[in-house]
């Protein structure tokens, strides 16, 4: 399997070089440095976007219960 670089885990996570790099640097995103590049596996790269996807989405549906449950504050 490929590895994908920081350009390209930029695009599939929707996030900027830096916030990836803050991923790559406490571990939470495993990679594997040749040289001076560090690359990221692609299932752990998808792994990551679902966890993403799923913090949105919690926040989206409590979100959206709040205001049904104060439909007067909406």
């Amino acid at each position: 399997m490929a590895l994908l670089t920081i350009d390209q885990a930029m695009r599939v996570l929707k996030c900027r070089r830096g916030e990836v790099n803050k991923l790559l640097d406490r571990g939470i995103l495993p990679c594997e440095a040749k040289g001076t590049r560090r690359f990221i596996a692609p299932d752990a790269l998808i792994a990551q976007a679902v966890r993403d996807a799923q913090v949105r989405i919690d926040a989206e549906l409590s979100k959206g219960s709040s205001k049904r449950a104060n439909p007067d504050h909406g």
